[in-house]
């Protein structure tokens, strides 16, 4: 169950993701490349001061594919949500943990390194948290809106 500062972390988060510039480009008709190294990070402030955030294309509130990277802090911890379309990840490094179902329930998270991948189906309850500094590489089809649900 997420308490009342966790909610409001959560929603923080999404709304700084949701506000991040675009890099697109009309209809995804011309290439885009983003040399390691060379994304734009945005600094989260407030309740996500250290948390980076890099969109690569399109963006979680934009019709169409997205891609963005996601630099999470040592420690840092999510509690049941869902999205509202699949969402793909491929963890770049450090370590994340991912469980699913309607509870935290540490002894089912499952421990994805650094070429690990996870796709979640839209409306799945997963919670999440890392070990180390680590970033994820997020992609789907937006809009995407995430949902911690209310009776949980």
């Amino acid at each position: 169950m997420l308490n009342v500062c966790s909610r409001i972390a959560l929603s923080c988060m999404l709304a700084v993701i949701a506000a991040v510039p675009h890099a697109t480009t009309p209809a995804h008709t011309a290439p885009i490349t983003v040399q390691s190294g060379q994304e734009h990070w945005v600094a989260g402030s407030g309740f996500l001061k250290g948390i980076g955030i890099a969109t690569l294309m399109g963006g979680f509130n934009q019709a169409g594919d997205f891609v963005v990277r996601v630099r999470l802090p040592a420690g840092a911890r999510w509690g049941v949500h869902h999205h509202t379309a699949r969402l793909n990840a491929t963890i770049v490094s450090g370590v994340l943990l991912v469980g699913f179902g309607d509870h935290v329930d540490a002894t089912k998270m499952m421990r994805l390194t650094a070429g690990s991948f996870v796709s979640i189906p839209a409306g799945t309850n997963y919670y999440d948290a890392t070990v180390g500094v680590t970033v994820v590489q997020e992609e789907g089809q937006g809009p995407m809106a995430t949902v911690v649900p209310k009776n949980l």
